[in-house]
């Protein structure tokens, strides 16, 4: 998809809430762009963000900002944003990044991948991410986690255990985690997708040169169970 007439927003550090609001929207058109509609912002992911201080702020549109770079990074390479395996490769190649590149041979067309930061910042989500959310951009990004997602206490458990052999205890990048399947729903959303979650595989992201796990690298295989149809068209 050729992203010519799309231009990344540039941060201007004087209205936060604008920044957000250009950002998100930035990224709606590009999603759109790939055939995915996803809205913008939500008037309550906008309240939310003005619930918040200053610093917090700053770091949810740096996020986001980071983010819609990379995407655009992507694009400028030649690369098809919708290719997530070679978008990934794009990204190990720009951070200097070693992982099991085993694990991209099994990634399917509707496998939902993201990659993650020690301080649970989602650093990258691939195109299908978004078919399988009824949340505005906004939302995602602005609501912490258990205020978006309903899952039993179990799997917030186990991600914290995975999280700590990565990231305190140094696992091996050639190690390969799972978690328990399980269903997630969405609290508020306009569709309230129900959804069963299978880790296909968590594995360690390292730092090719300071050997450092730096980020931890997710596959998804989601089956959506139950939503709600008649509040909006559906998600493409």
């Amino acid at each position: 998809m050729n992203l010519e007439n799309l231009t990344l927003p540039l941060s201007t550090h004087v209205d936060l809430h604008q920044e957000l609001v250009q950002q998100a929207s930035f990224l709606s058109r590009v999603l759109q762009a790939n055939g995915v509609k996803c809205q913008a912002f939500s008037a309550e992911s906008l309240k939310k963000f003005s619930s918040y201080d200053n610093a917090l702020c700053e770091r949810i549109v740096h996020m986001l900002t980071k983010y819609n770079q990379i995407i655009m990074d992507i694009q400028g390479s030649g690369v098809e944003f919708r290719d997530t395996v070679q978008s990934i490769w794009r990204i190990a190649n720009k951070f200097d990044w070693l992982f099991r590149d085993d694990i991209l041979q099994d990634i399917t067309d509707t496998d939902v991948v993201e990659i993650y930061s020690p301080d649970h910042t989602q650093i990258y989500r691939n195109l299908n991410y978004f078919n399988y959310t009824s949340y505005s951009i906004t939302d995602l990004i602005v609501f912490p986690w258990n205020e978006l997602i309903e899952h039993g206490p179990e799997v917030t458990q186990e991600i914290g255990e995975i999280a700590q052999k990565v990231f305190m205890m140094g696992e091996n990048s050639r190690e390969k985690f799972k978690l328990t399947p399980y269903l997630a729903k969405e609290r508020f959303s306009s569709k309230r997708f129900e959804a069963l979650l299978t880790s296909k595989s968590m594995t360690p992201i390292r730092n090719r040169s300071t050997r450092v796990n730096e980020a931890l690298l997710v596959v998804w295989d989601i089956k959506i169970i139950n939503q709600v149809d008649h509040i909006l068209e559906p998600i493409v």
